[in-house]
């Protein structure tokens, strides 16, 4: 009897470590199936013409997704320090995924956005009959592509979330994974760490939706970012500092930390917008004169210009103004 469960165990323990190394495709077929992505792509990309690949920055989504992907570094080593959040195989996926995007978050060929309309077969698979959002090969040298039309036929353009976790599937099967449900789950934990970092709020004007989306930071020194976005093409990425924020007695900038964000005030001129932002903050001033430091809660609100340059919602950004409403100050 003792025999028969030892050998049991045995069986179980061999299976599961079979099924942990068999996350990763062997280099044999790894090679084998890059070599045929290979084909298929450099197809793709020799077809590209202004008409054919929407470059960066054309859109509300390719904004999103780029600018998700040059800071996605912060929300991967949030999953690794998060203890027991990721178990220790996802731990070292997460690593080989953050090698990457610091090796790649600002190569302009990381990211490429295709016109579904023209290339349909590309983002259909033989053992996939549903049109995919994005496609990649097993290694980085590919890049990450992406079925732009689909990504706003389904409303996906400015849901952050749902954005970064294709991102983190797509980077998965870079690293040499091949199951596209363990990377679903993979980047089902990651969006729910992200989404305890992130918020967004909206409000409709003048037939266009304005949205605030707010990626709070991590850290002793963390300084909170915004992203402001009308319609489906004008995106506005923001952060306090130094030369819009200033300190008391001469201090620098050291953390800020923003809650309940919302639109205070929204105004039209002719084509002429001012749009206002409300924000309480948690602030951290140092003055290394004084050897002290200040820490502060403030309201502030965020003042944007902007001019309106056509009917296809683009604006041009005139600046944005930082100031105190209220606040309460105590030193260290």
């Amino acid at each position: 009897m003792m025999f028969k469960n030892s050998l049991f165990a045995f069986v179980i323990l061999n299976f599961f470590a079979s099924s942990a190394f068999a996350v990763y495709l062997s280099d044999t077929e790894r090679e084998s199936r890059n070599a045929d992505f290979n084909k298929i792509s450099e197809r793709v990309l020799a077809q590209r013409s202004g008409s054919d690949i929407i470059g960066n920055g054309a859109g509300l989504a390719e904004q999103n997704i780029t600018y998700l992907f040059r800071h996605l570094d912060r929300y991967l080593i949030l999953g690794l320090n998060q203890g027991e959040f990721l178990d220790s195989q996802q731990k070292e996926i997460v690593r080989k995924m953050l090698k990457l995007v610091l090796k790649n978050r600002f190569n302009d060929k990381a990211l490429i956005f295709l016109n579904s309309n023209i290339f349909e077969d590309f983002f259909h698979d033989v053992l996939d009959p549903e049109e995919r959002i994005a496609k990649t090969g097993f290694s980085s040298e590919f890049p990450i592509f992406f079925n732009i039309n689909q990504v706003y036929r389904t409303g996906l353009a400015n849901e952050v979330s749902s954005l970064l976790g294709i991102l983190i599937h797509e980077l998965g099967h870079q690293v040499g994974v091949a199951s596209h449900h363990y990377l679903d789950e993979l980047s089902a934990d990651l969006r729910m760490l992200f989404e305890s970092f992130y918020s967004s709020v909206s409000v409709d004007y003048e037939g266009l939706e304005f949205s605030f989306s707010h990626y709070k930071e991590h850290g002793r020194s963390a300084i909170d970012r915004g992203v402001l976005s009308i319609g489906k093409k004008t995106f506005i990425p923001f952060s306090v500092n130094d030369s819009n924020y200033k300190c008391p007695n001469d201090g620098r900038l050291h953390s800020m930390n923003w809650q309940n964000a919302h639109f205070l005030n929204l105004e039209k001129k002719k084509d002429e917008y001012t749009v206002k932002i409300s924000v309480w903050a948690e602030i951290t001033c140092s003055t290394l004169l004084l050897n002290s430091v200040t820490s502060m809660r403030e309201k502030l609100s965020f003042e944007f210009r902007l001019k309106k340059m056509n009917e296809n919602e683009e604006f041009n950004f005139h600046g944005m103004d930082v100031s105190r409403e209220d606040f309460k100050r105590f030193e260290l």
